[in-house]
């Protein structure tokens, strides 16, 4: 892409990057539920990398910043399936979702 269209979409781009960070960062904060947490850090990574992404283009360094999201997805992608495979092992033995056992005796 030429310089304009770039220098143009700067600020379209840094407002969803925040939109999508602040969505992921109150989905991460917001209530118990552990998948919630899991997606919405998803979505604040995602923000990252398209902020990377739209950076590396405005400073004529895209070989660099693709490496760098490469990593980043590679990361991530470990990240997301120990995540997956804890929740489905957490939901098989408490399948009502809930963090705290209150009134209940746990047995050993």
């Amino acid at each position: 892409m030429s310089d304009t269209v770039l220098q143009q979409l700067t600020l379209p781009v840094l407002i969803s990057c925040l939109g999508m960070g602040l969505l992921g960062l109150i989905s991460i904060l917001r209530g118990p539920s552990i998948i919630r947490q899991i997606f919405g850090f998803k979505l604040l990574l995602l923000a990252v990398e398209l902020f990377f992404l739209h950076s590396g283009a405005l400073h004529h360094q895209l070989p660099e910043t693709q490496t760098l999201i490469v990593i980043m997805l590679v990361v991530e992608s470990i990240f997301m399936a120990v995540a997956l495979a804890l929740i489905t092992k957490y939901y098989e033995h408490f399948p009502s979702g809930k963090f705290h056992l209150e009134d209940e005796e746990v047995e050993t």
